[in-house]
C-alpha cells in the first residue's frame, strides 16, 4: 500500500504541474473505483461557499470547500485543512496527507454524473 501511495504521489506531483482543468468539472457526483464511497461536490454560486457530501460505509462527511490552485481547502465545522488534488476529465485523485491521528490516504474517484446533492439533516426529516 505504501508503494502504491508513493507511486501515486509521484505521478500526481509530476502531472500536477501540467494540470489544466475547467473548475466546473469538479462539481457533480463522483464514485470511488470500488464503489464504496460516493462524493457530491456542490456548486453554491459566488455568494455562498461550495459544499461537499461524502457517503461511505458506516457514515458520511459534510462540509464546505474552496479550490485554489492545486488544493481543495476544506472546512468541517471548526476543522480546516487542505487536500492536494488532480482533476483530469472524469478522474479525480484527492490526497489526504499523513497526520498525527491518521495515515495518509489517496482517494480515486470517477465522475458518474453532474448531479449535486445535500444531506438531509435530522431537523429536515419528514415523518
Amino acid at each position: 500500500m505504501k508503494k502504491f501511495l508513493l507511486l501515486l504521489t509521484f505521478l500526481t506531483t509530476t502531472l500536477t504541474y501540467s494540470q489544466s482543468y475547467d473548475l466546473t468539472d469538479i462539481y457533480g457526483r463522483w464514485m470511488n473505483f470500488d464503489g464504496t464511497q460516493t462524493l457530491y461536490m456542490n456548486y453554491k454560486g459566488e455568494s455562498e461557499s461550495n459544499t461537499f457530501y461524502r457517503v461511505f460505509n458506516g457514515g458520511f462527511a459534510y462540509g464546505q470547500f474552496e479550490v485554489k490552485d492545486k488544493y481543495i481547502y476544506v472546512t468541517k465545522g471548526s476543522l480546516k485543512y487542505k487536500l492536494l488534488f488532480y482533476l483530469k476529465g472524469y478522474m479525480l485523485i484527492v490526497l489526504k496527507p499523513e497526520s498525527e491521528t491518521s495515515d495518509g490516504e489517496a482517494w480515486l474517484f470517477r465522475k458518474v454524473s453532474n448531479e449535486e446533492k445535500e444531506p438531509i439533516l435530522e431537523g429536515e426529516l419528514i415523518n
